[in-house]
């Protein structure tokens, strides 16, 4: 007696007939090759299995740190700044901010505790520089800002002078002082008498007066900053 079986393919959405599947009892199962087919290519039920224990959620947590801009700041070289005092936020209630800075004139410095700059700028400079706040977990905020410092020039006045037409003069050596370091000065003369010159470099008048007069004579130095 021959007997017939259903083979039943299931999916998650329906349950459909596959081809018949023949069962002998005096022999092997004798399936249709479109029934092997049919059953390679029904959907197969999956099963997830959690197995019981702990398992560990990442969760990443940031700060936000805002620093305030103190806008451009801008001193003179040589002299002592007024203290700028910097003032930051932290998102975590609470947190101790760590302060630090770079791109300064030469001269200044940054309190790590407070944020609070002082000194005396040396260098002429028209400096980018860049304030930042750190917190205790690492999250940090910044700005960024330019600080210009000019030097401050100033002529030593060499008095009254009185030399005769027709003689050569001997030579006048200005001086000035630079309160930036470094610089150079470039020297330059209004009304000198006629047959006198000034030297661009190192300020020496020289020369022979031609004409007789009473002058008014304004001498400048002025450094690679353009400060005089």
């Amino acid at each position: 007696m021959l007997l017939r079986l259903l083979a039943l393919s299931l999916s998650a959405a329906s349950l459909s007939f596959a081809a018949d599947i023949q069962l002998s009892p005096t022999g092997p199962i004798s399936t249709p090759q479109a029934a092997r087919d049919a059953a390679r290519a029904a959907p197969k039920p999956a099963r997830i299995v959690v197995a019981p224990g702990t398992y560990p959620i990442t969760e990443t947590i940031t700060n936000t740190v805002v620093v305030t801009n103190p806008g451009a700041q801008s001193n003179v070289t040589g002299s002592a700044i007024s203290t700028l005092t910097n003032t930051g936020a932290d998102s975590q209630s609470g947190a101790t901010l760590t302060w630090s800075a770079t791109g300064l004139p030469v001269g200044l410095a940054i309190n790590p505790s407070t944020g609070s700059i002082t000194g005396s700028p040396t260098t002429a400079c028209a400096c980018a520089a860049t304030i930042t706040a750190t917190d205790g977990a690492s999250f940090a905020g910044s700005i960024s800002f330019t600080w210009t410092a000019t030097g401050a020039v100033s002529v030593t006045n060499p008095g009254t002078q009185s030399n005769a037409t027709g003689s050569a003069i001997s030579t006048l050596t200005p001086a000035a002082a630079d309160t930036a370091t470094g610089q150079t000065l470039t020297w330059t003369a209004n009304g000198l008498p006629a047959g006198m010159a000034i030297a661009s470099s190192g300020g020496a008048i020289t020369g022979t007066p031609t004409t007789p007069g009473v002058f008014t004579v304004t001498l400048t130095a002025t450094d690679g900053n353009g400060s005089a």
